[in-house]
């Protein structure tokens, strides 16, 4: 039996996906690495699959938009 060194364990820390990965995968890059700031300035990370990515673009994407206006109507409540 053949021996291949060079596997790393992915694991999507929201659905529990898992996969082993040779380091020169091209399914790697589905796979992504987030660092999030909550509201109270604490920064955590998170590894996702690419199905649990897409799911978080679209939240991100209305919370970007949110926040443009938030900063576009910056005199409303002086």
């Amino acid at each position: 039996m053949a021996k291949t060194d060079g596997y790393s364990q992915y694991v999507c820390d929201r659905c529990g996906k898992t996969e082993y990965l040779a380091s020169n995968s091209p399914s790697r890059s589905d796979w992504r690495e987030l660092k999030r700031v909550d509201s109270s300035g604490v920064e955590t990370g998170a590894l996702i699959c690419r199905a649990c990515n897409a799911k978080y673009k679209d939240i991100v994407s209305a919370q970007d938009a949110e926040y443009r206006i938030f900063m576009a109507n910056q005199n409303e409540e002086k």
